[in-house]
């Protein structure tokens, strides 16, 4: 059996399957979602998700951003509605916003939503400043989009893209434990730390290519040691790693746990 048949069958079973690696073309995987994108963030769900998570951030960032207007920057900002959305309840004006994203049909929509912002199309290569931003953020599972090699990338060029205390913020998928939503001690022991998926419209069908294959999202899962590794490889300072209890809209799966986390330069 193939390795993209043995997703699927083990995606029809649980819900998810586990893989050591992305299988999934990012840039026509978004591109597919764009027009979709934003009703699927209307879910009750990801709004509940996104006050829970975005009620943490807001906590830290109004008490530890002593600026009178901020630089700021999303990296992997999708239709830019959650970046007006998480802005809105941020207490700090924006003195120059930029946007960063993979997907083309992503940014267009995105170019009406924050007409003001700097959008740019692409991925981790484009954080490429020097002592620029106060804030970066990257929502939404962004970074468990990425492989090893770009995770690393992110970090990198976020540390040297931020200001002197500047922050970044961003929010993960916490590691499955053994026997939890198909998750075996063979995936473990394999280092399987990517969940694949079938991306779904808000109606719960299957987001198809144009061969009528079910297109396959993954997303990396992180434990707290890698969190604290990365910090530490990077020379960012903790200021929060929140576990967060989060209501999947996938019956199959039911809860996820995340981890919300903010570091400082």
């Amino acid at each position: 059996m193939s390795e993209i048949n043995r997703i699927n069958v083990q995606i029809e079973k649980y819900g998810t399957a586990f893989t050591t690696s992305m299988v999934t073309d990012q840039e026509s995987f978004y591109d597919s979602r764009a027009e979709i994108y934003d009703e699927q963030n209307e879910a009750p769900q990801r709004k509940k998700r996104r006050k829970i998570i975005f009620g943490i951030y807001y906590e830290i960032l109004n008490r530890y951003l002593k600026r009178n207007k901020i630089v700021y920057l999303d990296f992997g900002c999708g239709t830019c509605s959650v970046t007006l959305e998480f802005l809105g309840g941020l207490k700090l004006p924006v003195f120059r916003g930029f946007a960063i994203d993979i997907s083309s049909e992503m940014l267009k929509i995105a170019k009406a939503v924050l007409p003001k912002f700097n959008h740019i199309k692409g991925s981790v290569s484009k954080i490429n400043w020097r002592d620029r931003f106060d804030l970066i953020t990257a929502f939404f599972h962004v970074l468990c989009h990425l492989n090893e090699v770009d995770l690393n990338k992110f970090f990198k060029n976020t540390h040297r893209s931020l200001k002197k205390d500047g922050l970044v913020c961003f929010d993960v998928i916490k590691q499955f434990d053994v026997n939890k939503h198909g998750y075996t001690k063979k995936d473990q022991e394999e280092n399987r730390k990517y969940i694949a998926y079938h991306s779904l419209k808000k109606d719960r069908s299957k987001i198809v290519d144009r061969k009528g294959n079910p297109i396959i999202g993954t997303d990396r899962m992180f434990s707290k040691k890698d969190i604290l590794d990365i910090t530490k490889k990077y020379h960012f300072k903790i200021v929060a790693i929140k576990e967060v209890k989060i209501k999947n809209p996938d019956p199959k799966i039911g809860y996820l746990k995340e981890f919300a986390v903010v570091l400082q330069k």
